[in-house]
């Protein structure tokens, strides 16, 4: 399997959970460290699109 290697320079900002770096236009890319289980990550991800859903003023949500 090749290991893909991405570029992604220093985040512009940190958290206790992730890192969020600039992405495509438009976008951001919240980069979670490697501790933080996939199970947790999923289900921030649901309530942010439940949130974003219910038209309050949050960013959407893409692929986790």
């Amino acid at each position: 399997m090749e290991k893909l290697t991405l570029s992604l320079g220093q985040p512009i900002a940190t958290g206790c959970t992730a890192d969020i770096h600039s992405w495509q236009e438009g976008q951001l890319l919240k980069l979670f460290h490697n501790w933080f289980e996939l199970e947790n990550i999923e289900y921030e991800a649901r309530i942010a699109r439940t949130v974003h859903t219910n038209r309050v003023s949050v960013p959407a949500v893409g692929e986790v």
